[in-house]
């Protein structure tokens, strides 16, 4: 499988890599349901070190390679989120912001045209960051 933009990096050897075949078929199956279905949202439950973060980036820049998307928002633990975003920003050439910060803050990274948002789960709570999300989806 090749997906324009995204480059895959074995971090051993430092050398070009390719998705393994179940992470080819995830990716499939979500591409396959976002045009048929016209879902806007996947969730993947694989288990730990199986490569979600490989398959939902794949994804996501091959729904922006066909236009189908125009923001996509990563929700993952608070330790997670450095190495999530620095992944993306080493594979893909789309624009990643790290969000966290005073709300203030965190506002103007919602506002700063970013295509991916790495942030905590909790943030989409109507008490938190709800308001500013719904802005960034918006259309």
């Amino acid at each position: 499988m090749h997906i324009n933009g995204f480059n895959l990096v074995d971090k051993s050897t430092q050398r070009p890599s390719q998705l393994h075949p179940y992470q080819v078929d995830a990716v499939t199956k979500a591409l396959g349901m976002s045009v048929q279905d016209r879902r806007r949202f996947m969730f993947f439950n694989m288990g730990t070190g199986t490569g979600k973060s490989v398959v939902s980036t794949a994804g996501a820049v091959e729904l922006f390679n066909r236009g189908e998307i125009d923001v996509a928002l990563v929700f993952t633990l608070k330790t997670v989120k450095p190495d999530f975003r620095r992944f993306i920003e080493q594979a893909t050439t789309l624009s990643v912001k790290q969000v966290e910060g005073t709300k203030a803050r965190r506002r103007k990274l919602y506002e700063s045209g970013a295509q991916i948002f790495v942030l905590n789960y909790e943030k989409m709570r109507a008490s938190i960051d709800y308001s500013f999300l719904a802005d960034v989806v918006r259309g």
